[in-house]
């Protein structure tokens, strides 16, 4: 059986720990805690560990190269574990989306997001899942790299930790259940 692989997208370093660029180690990094996962270093510039329960493997990984380099990583990744995106689902932040709403696809193209322009640049293809995690305000964004570079405001962390417990459920049932039934469950 093939495993899932899921990459969550984001920024090395400390100061970027908790900024809304960074759910994709949140979501990677919860997972990790859940189902005890010890990330080490893959030959490239990628964290990654493994599960395997009831037969099934789940592989996580998180790009140590910054977001507008991540497919790099993600390639070096697919090619140390001798496999292909048909099996790849990448976690990310999306401006587009409002705060707390999740969205998963089993295609498309970057939507502006550098962190998947890079991936899909890497891979010279769309064809790989994302799970993408709203994070626009509601409100007009001054400034869009200072935006996602910075962190959650206090009234918006309740509907962020709710968001970031949905996608970790996501994440997890990925590996039992098709994608058009996560599509079904998960969209909101």
């Amino acid at each position: 059986m093939n495993p899932t692989i899921v990459v969550g997208l984001g920024n090395p370093g400390t100061q970027y720990r908790s900024t809304r660029h960074n759910l994709g180690f949140v979501v990677v990094d919860a997972i990790c805690d859940e189902l005890s996962i010890s990330l080490k270093w893959g030959s490239g510039e990628f964290l990654w560990g493994r599960s395997e329960r009831d037969g099934r493997i789940l592989i996580v990984a998180k790009p140590m190269t910054y977001m507008n380099a991540s497919g790099e990583a993600v390639a070096s990744l697919l090619r140390d574990i001798h496999n292909t995106e048909d099996h790849l689902l990448v976690v990310v932040d999306d401006v587009d989306l409002s705060l707390g709403k999740l969205r998963i696809r089993e295609r498309g193209s970057h939507g502006g997001h550098n962190g998947l322009r890079s991936i899909i640049d890497y891979l010279g293809t769309e064809d790989f899942a994302r799970l993408r995690m709203g994070i626009h305000p509601g409100k007009e964004i001054a400034n869009l790299s200072e935006f996602v570079l910075s962190p959650f405001e206090a009234n918006e962390r309740n509907t962020v930790e709710t968001m970031i417990e949905q996608a970790v459920h996501a994440v997890k049932d990925c590996t039992q259940k098709d994608l058009s039934v996560l599509m079904t469950n998960y969209n909101n």
